[in-house]
């Protein structure tokens, strides 16, 4: 079986990681949906998550002299660093979801409400005709919905908690 991804690793390993896991559940290591979507398989593991004492406080550094109300709290937040494990293989999106991706799978483009419309409402009508930039202001249950739609769409089994 292949072995399990622990940090610290170089990106040679991370990729030859990648690839032995993909081999095993003979699936691709890399993939694009329907809607051009890019995906990479992520391999079970280990690895840190947060930022060391040192990077955070260089991180503080940068954003006191910004807004300090708003981002300092943020950049203090990253120093909490902790060992995360990853028990299943998942794949995850290379790039963020676009709002054509968005309204693609959530079809919700006349919704008052959704996400696309906030959106939309805000941006000019420049940037609407080129279609390009991410979706935004999308909570939590939001991207679980999007993600639960764009399962079922693919043909996949959607993750279920």
């Amino acid at each position: 079986p292949a072995a399990p991804a622990i940090a610290p690793f170089d990106a040679a390993t991370a990729h030859a990681l990648q690839q032995a896991w993909a081999n095993q559940l003979k699936l691709p290591s890399f993939w694009t949906n329907s809607i051009g979507m890019s995906f990479m398989l992520i391999p079970p593991g280990d690895f840190d998550m947060g930022s060391s004492d040192v990077d955070a406080a260089a991180s503080y550094e940068r954003v006191k002299e910004t807004d300090p109300e708003k981002w300092a709290p943020l950049a203090q937040s990253e120093r909490y660093r902790r060992r995360v494990t990853i028990t299943e293989p998942f794949y995850l999106g290379m790039y963020e979801v676009s709002l054509p991706q968005w309204e693609a799978v959530m079809k919700d483009g006349d919704v008052v409400d959704s996400p696309s419309h906030r959106q939309r409402a805000r941006l000019s009508e420049v940037m609407q005709e080129r279609r390009v930039y991410p979706i935004a202001t999308v909570s939590a249950h939001e991207a679980l919905r999007f993600a639960r739609a764009l399962s079922l769409q693919e043909g996949l089994d959607p993750y279920v908690r």
